[in-house]
């Protein structure tokens, strides 16, 4: 039985996509790799469904990141630090 805090979901991935092509990875292989279908993750990339915490584990553990990196949002590289 999952506890409630698996039940939770975040509200979105944005680097999650940025992370899959840093990885080389498509989405089909990245969907084998966490243990989720594609269209799951397609959902997720296009910020049309949000992630259980679990998700977000298999995925950071399929990117090879902590799944921290897949919050928050996505940086602009080509802004001058304030």
């Amino acid at each position: 039985m999952l506890g409630s805090a698996d039940r939770l979901s975040v509200p979105y991935l944005p680097r999650l996509q940025r992370l899959r092509h840093e990885a080389t990875m498509s989405q089909e292989e990245l969907a084998r790799r966490a243990g989720i279908a594609r269209p799951t993750l397609s959902k997720l990339e296009a910020q049309q469904s949000r992630a259980r915490i679990s998700t977000v584990r298999k995925l950071a553990d399929a990117l090879g990141v902590e799944p921290k990196d897949l919050l928050g949002p996505e940086s602009n590289e080509s802004s001058p630090p304030l």
